[in-house]
């Protein structure tokens, strides 16, 4: 989030997201935060939108050669962040989920 929010200062209530790639060690368990929260591309804009965010943990033992991305879904009702397999779509461990605000 820190980043996409840097990349876009100065260009208004836009907002571009830019992935961010992490590098973790294979067969070794690691521990992982994970969070998902709006975000509006002028930092004013919080105070008459919806922000909606959720955060948690997960362990797991990553694969070497595979790749894994966060995914997320923040609503009014439930939001909730995980960890998946980029091939298979498989969810790693859990999903971290919450109320919505």
């Amino acid at each position: 989030m820190q980043r996409s929010v840097e990349l876009n200062r100065g260009k208004g209530f836009r907002l571009n997201p830019y992935l961010i790639d992490r590098q973790v060690p294979a067969n070794k368990p690691v521990k992982l935060s994970l969070a998902a929260k709006t975000q509006y591309g002028a930092p004013i804009q919080e105070l008459f939108g919806k922000v909606y965010q959720v955060k948690g943990e997960i362990t797991f033992t990553p694969e070497k050669g595979k790749k894994y991305i966060v995914k997320g879904e923040l609503g009014a009702g439930a939001s909730s962040v995980w960890l998946e397999d980029e091939e298979t779509h498989q969810v790693i461990d859990k999903k971290i989920q919450g109320n919505g605000k």
